[in-house]
């Protein structure tokens, strides 16, 4: 999706880190064993460092924020553990450092242009929440402030928690891009801003 960069934004944007092939391909594998339950299973693995529904969001503040989250392409991070999240998620999560939170940081002025009459991911999909989670929701738009992970899976009937654990791997980020988010933390289309 080519956009102006004069234009204005509307609908559910947001800030991606787009791993290493063999990162996404151990993220599919991770799925393999869940059968048709699902009704999503990840196709294309990513990692969202923020993402809310907009209005009249300036394109132009997307491109100076991507601009300045890209120095960081080629950044090596850790995925550590597959769990269970709000009862209908499958995740792998990476371990927070200091360099993803910055990169979360960086999103964070597109937060100020949410629309706040659009119902938020968590509502659509009936997650449940801690307390802080709802917080940072409130605040920023955005519940999963230093959560960084892969969206695996997600059912309605949910899933075990106690069968999933450990799933070490070393990552690199080797792009970074801003989307249109479709459901359960996927991308629906990268949106290319063009000068």
């Amino acid at each position: 999706m080519g956009t102006d960069r004069s234009s204005k934004l509307n609908g559910r944007f947001g800030f991606v880190i787009i791993p290493d092939l063999e990162t996404r391909r151990r993220a599919i594998r991770l799925t393999d064993g869940l059968g048709n339950e699902p009704i999503y299973k990840v196709k294309a693995p990513i990692i969202v460092l923020f993402s809310c529904p907009v209005l009249n969001a300036p394109a132009s503040l997307v491109a100076i924020a991507l601009k300045c989250i890209r120095r960081y392409e080629g950044y090596q991070f850790r995925m550590q553990r597959v769990e269970a999240y709000g009862e209908k998620s499958l995740v792998w999560n990476a371990v927070p450092d200091d360099v993803l939170r910055d990169m979360q940081h960086l999103c964070l002025p597109f937060g100020r242009y949410r629309d706040r009459d659009s119902p938020s991911r968590t509502e659509e999909e009936k997650l449940t929440l801690s307390i802080g989670e709802e917080t940072c929701e409130r605040e920023t738009g955005y519940p999963f402030m230093d959560q960084f992970r892969i969206e695996l899976a997600y059912s309605p009937k949910g899933f075990s928690a106690d069968r999933y654990g450990k799933a070490k791997q070393q990552s690199e980020a080797i792009g970074i891009s801003f989307v249109e988010m479709g459901p359960f933390g996927s991308a629906k289309e990268t949106v290319s801003l063009e000068p």
